[in-house]
């Protein structure tokens, strides 16, 4: 995935145990979230280049961030992770960003993991606005986890609800 790779790749991951777009399961989301780094890994520079993103809720990734450190599979490969700023603050070739979709917002990574994106309108939120902001920060690939019904949301003509 170097800079000589034009066009925009969107991949589609379904795990129905990915749960409802308001919970994070951390055991489930690390396992799925490492998989796929250590599969796209070959393909990407540096680490760095790879952002994992989530909801909004910064409690759930800091506790994400804490479970992926603590994976044997990545840590096997010398892998972490930590959220954007202090990705920032102190660059690691084999360190990938975790952080929410608006602490990611005005960045941009080679490969954006988006894990569990909403995708039903909430009184807080706007949905449509999140989902850009998520989707957006991906230059060259896009992964989407979610469960079936966000897909087929998510991928419907009228989108996100």
């Amino acid at each position: 995935m170097g800079h000589n790779i034009g066009g925009f790749r969107v991949m589609w991951r379904v795990d129905d145990h990915v749960g409802d777009a308001e919970v994070l399961d951390v055991h489930t989301a690390s396992r799925l979230i490492a998989n796929e780094i250590l599969c796209i890994r070959e393909k990407v520079l540096n680490l760095c280049d790879i952002a994992v993103i989530i909801g909004k809720y910064e409690n759930l990734r800091d506790t994400l961030i804490r479970s992926l450190n603590c994976s044997p599979e990545l840590m096997q490969e010398g892998i972490t992770c930590c959220d954007a700023e202090e990705n920032i603050s102190e660059h690691h070739e084999k360190r990938f960003v975790v952080d929410t979709i608006r602490r990611t917002k005005g960045l941009e990574y080679k490969v954006v993991i988006l894990y569990n994106p909403p995708y039903r309108q909430s009184i807080e939120d706007n949905c449509h606005q999140l989902l850009y902001v998520g989707m957006s920060r991906a230059i060259c690939h896009l992964i989407v986890i979610t469960t079936e019904e966000g897909k087929l949301v998510l991928q419907s003509d009228a989108g996100a609800y």
